[in-house]
């Protein structure tokens, strides 16, 4: 997503000095118990208790997860606003499950937001079923015609090198015990103007 919309849900905020991750989280989940999943994710310590799971894509086998803004939904995911001119080294972390019995995967994150490139956009398509995931983030090339990306992933022979300039598979994890498991590979969002940013 990229324009108006994008727009519309950050400026507010970034005019007023602040930066902005926007996690864009789904899970494939194509069957008929969808309201047993347990999809969840938390910034650090920080609980968000603003989360709603819905389907923002055309195939509603994905379940993703929106901020509640009011009485409204993000259409973008989850916008996450921080301080800028600060490195952000966090710990992004994913639950799923179904109901009460869920793992946690861990994921670290590194990001300087600045005046002049005060978001960006962090993406990720998790399968339920085999629990492979990547994650996307997209930059414009510097002759402002399109956009290049870097994904992160478990399953390499997953991703199409045509469509992403840039392929890193995950180094294997730590698993503290059967329901945590701890990655290493350092995401990096790459921070863009607004304008520029695509979800």
């Amino acid at each position: 997503m990229h324009g108006e919309i994008v727009e519309l849900e950050l400026k507010d905020e970034v005019s007023k000095g602040k930066g902005c991750i926007v996690f864009d989280l789904s899970c494939y989940f194509p069957y008929a118990n969808q309201e047993d999943l347990y999809f969840d994710f938390q910034v650090g310590e920080e609980q968000l208790t603003d989360i709603k799971l819905n389907h923002r894509y055309p195939n509603h086998g994905y379940v993703t997860i929106s901020k509640k803004v009011g009485r409204k939904l993000s259409k973008l995911g989850y916008p996450y606003f921080v301080e800028l001119n600060t490195q952000q080294d966090i710990l992004l972390t994913i639950k799923i499950g179904l109901k009460d019995d869920y793992i946690t995967i861990v994921f670290p994150i590194h990001v300087t937001l600045t005046q002049d490139k005060p978001v960006c956009a962090l993406s990720m398509k998790l399968s339920f079923d085999k629990m492979n995931f990547v994650f996307h983030s997209y930059w414009k090339d510097e002759s402002g015609i399109g956009w290049h990306g870097t994904a992160w992933t478990n399953n390499v022979a997953s991703i199409s090198k045509l469509k992403e300039r840039y392929v890193v598979e995950l180094d294997t994890p730590t698993r503290l015990d059967k329901s945590v498991v701890i990655y290493h590979t350092v995401l990096e969002p790459v921070p863009q103007k607004l304008k520029d940013l695509l979800v």
